[in-house]
């Protein structure tokens, strides 16, 4: 069963029940057409990319508190 989400008459939503049909990337994947992703998530900071950086999150934190222009 679908169910459509609406606010004020306008669909803003669309639930469908999840199937157990592959997807278009398991069947790539099967044909040899494209590879599976290795890792869920976020990637790892490169040290070398950014030396005395912790993390992405720091990284962006600073980007963002930097002066306009700079």
């Amino acid at each position: 069963m679908t169910v459509v989400v609406t606010d004020r008459g306008r669909p803003i939503l669309r639930m469908v029940p999840e199937t157990e049909q592959p997807g278009m990337l398991h069947e790539l994947v099967a044909s040899g057409q494209a590879t599976a992703p290795v890792d869920q998530g976020m990637p790892e900071l490169i040290p070398d990319l950014a030396p005395g950086v912790d993390s992405l999150a720091e990284l962006l934190i600073a980007d963002r508190t930097r002066e306009p222009g700079r």
